[in-house]
Formats: structure tokens, sequence, C-alpha cells
């Protein structure tokens, strides 16, 4: 059995400053979580909460049904991973991995047995005589992933450990975080403000700001069904429209957007009059010369190629910047160009406006 982990209205201050509040939160046994989050937003603060660094100002965090509050972090069975490669410059890869055993007391037999299963899961045993400055900076973080599983430890906590890399070591070192925690049945904590580093490790994401839970689930549902604004906005890409619901026709509302714009969408539970804002990803908006319903009209702005799709930024008649993503062998459009921008019902989403403004509740700080 791996450790089940729970927050009960954990919040931590640091004078003025409140970093985490009122967070409640249960990892199940076996689960990889990712927090993400902007930069100042409590991710980190929840992760060593769990692992005893810091202690919560109020609230209780518990490990396998155990309060830990006042436990040091090395009594927790937990394995910690940091944003900045922290390794003993001056003691080889096999003895950094080996550090944790060595400390307990353990005998040299054991010491190696532990030392190198843990090098070999990360596939860095070849390299266990090689000092740190010898090694790539995605080595070097595989030999502190190989410090953390030779601590034994059920509870695994990954704090950016892969921000201090460059693009293309953090794509393939993220699939082997993954598999060596599904393959050792580890539960894991990632904590991540790189939305695509999220969706492709985790289980299940937890969205923060402001040091609040704002929502949490798959990646998949998150990414499709945003209950919240932010985080649809957070969370890849969202175009946004404000307006106000016209009129309703069955489950159908039709939108009244600025400049006399109207948009027909699915709109359960909307009333007339009420306020709202629409989104849509990029990805689920088409270009085309011929009008069909729901659509805007507007004109390309410029237009970016991208590999495997091509951007276009269109100003529509409602005044707003739209984006657009086209596969790249659909069909071209030229800056300048007037287009009809047509919208994927099934995506749509409708949101009541917040009352502090669209912005407001958009923004990462």
């Amino acid at each position: 059995m791996m450790p089940t982990v729970e927050l009960r209205k954990v919040s931590m201050r640091f004078g003025k400053v409140t970093a985490a509040e009122d967070v409640s939160l249960t990892i199940k046994d076996g689960e990889y979580l990712a927090i993400l989050g902007p930069s100042g937003c409590g991710k980190t603060t929840l992760a060593k909460m769990v692992s005893g660094i810091w202690e919560p100002t109020e609230g209780d965090v518990y490990i396998d049904g155990r309060r830990v509050n006042g436990i040091p972090p090395e009594e927790r069975r937990v394995g910690y991973v940091f944003q900045n490669i922290v390794l003993f410059p001056h003691l080889t890869v096999w003895d950094n991995a080996a550090y944790s055993p060595r400390v307990k007391g353990l005998d040299r037999p054991q010491q190696e047995k532990i030392g190198n299963e843990a090098l070999e899961l990360v596939e860095m045993l070849k390299e266990s005589d090689k000092f740190p400055s010898e090694l790539s900076g995605g080595a070097q973080q595989k030999v502190g992933l190989a410090r953390a599983l030779a601590t034994r430890a059920g509870l695994l906590i990954l704090d950016e450990p892969l921000s201090a890399l460059d693009a293309r070591v953090r794509m393939e070192l993220r699939y082997t975080l993954r598999k060596l925690v599904k393959n050792l049945g580890l539960t894991a904590i990632h904590v991540t403000h790189d939305q695509e580093e999220a969706m492709s490790v985790a289980d299940r994401i937890v969205i923060m700001r402001k040091g609040k839970v704002v929502e949490d689930g798959p990646p998949s549902e998150l990414y499709h069904n945003p209950k919240q604004l932010f985080t649809a906005n957070f969370l890849g890409e969202s175009n946004f429209l404000e307006g106000v619901v016209d009129r309703t026709i069955d489950s159908w509302a039709v939108i009244e957007l600025r400049n006399e714009q109207f948009l027909r969408v699915r709109g359960d539970g909307l009333r007339r009059g009420q306020a709202v804002v629409v989104s849509i990803r990029p990805e689920h908006l088409t270009l085309a010369k011929v009008a069909a319903a729901p659509m805007l009209t507007g004109k390309v702005q410029d237009v970016h190629f991208a590999g495997a799709y091509v951007r276009y930024e269109v100003a529509v008649r409602t005044g707003d910047a739209m984006i657009v993503d086209a596969m790249a062998d659909e069909a071209r459009f030229n800056t300048g160009e007037d287009v009809i921008v047509l919208f994927d019902l099934e995506h749509v989403r409708v949101y009541p406006r917040p009352y502090a403004g669209l912005q407001e509740a958009l923004k990462l700080e």
C-alpha cells in the first residue's frame, strides 16, 4: 500500500502574506497528482507542508491516516526532488544515490543493493563512478530522482523537477517520471507551472490561484469542460467574448455581443438579460469563406506558421481579437483577407460574467 495524503483546511502565512489559504485536498493511494498554477500561487507551499519542510500556520496534514504536523521530514517517508538540481558535488553518482541508506546506518551490502536499484531504475547505473559536474542537466536530475527513490519512500514529491532543463530533455524526462511512478506504485505530487507537462503526466490536476484551489479533475475533463474561467484560460488557451443573453429558445440561447453581433449557442440554464462570457479554444474554430451558423465575420490580422498548424489572429466584428488554429494542410488565408469564423458548438462554453470583470478573473497574479 502506498500512502494517501490529506490536507484539512491548511493555511500558510508569512507575516501579512498568505501563501496558501484554507486548502482541503486528498491525494489517493497510487495517484499521480499535478499541482498547477502561475508563479506565487501556493503550489510549492502545499508540497513543502506535505513534506514537513514547512509547518502549516493552520490546519492539519495526514499521511496514510496519520497526522504528521510537527513530525520532521525524515520521519514522513517522503522522497523530494527539487526544482534546482541538488547533488553533492564531491560525491560520485553512486554515493549521491546511496546517501539515504548510508545515513540511515544500513550496512554496505544494503547500501549497494538500494543504490544500484535506484540508479538502474533511472538508467544511470553505468554512470555511477562519475561526478555531477561530468553529467548533463538531465542526467543530474535523474540522479536526484534516484536519490529520492533510494529513500524507499512511498510518497514522491516533485517540485518543478524539469524547469531547469531544456525543452527536449524536459519532454523525455516527464515520461520517465510517470513510468517510474506507475511501475513502482508510488503516490506522487508533481508541482509545475507548465500546463503541457501537467497534462502529460498526471492522473488528476489541481489548479491553484492566489493560494487557493480553483478546481481539480482529470486532465481531459479540465481541458474540455473547465468549470472556471481561470482554468479555461490557464490550462491551454481560450478566446473570450463578453455579451448578454438576448433571448432563449428551448435549450438554445442567442447572445448579443458587442457592436450588435449575435451568436446562437446551447444555453441550458441561461436566462434573458444575463451577462455572460462565451469561451472557445482556438482549435475549435474554423475559418471559411461561406457563411454557416454559428459564426462571426472578421478580417485576418496576422498569420503564424507553427509546424503542424497555422495560427491566425482575426479581428471580428465585435471588436475582439480571436485566435484560430487550423491544420497546416487546410485552406490558407492571408493577412488582410475577409473571413468567416465558424464555431464548433460542442466546444462552446458559456460562463456567468464575473462580478469583478473578465480581466480580473483571468489575471495570473
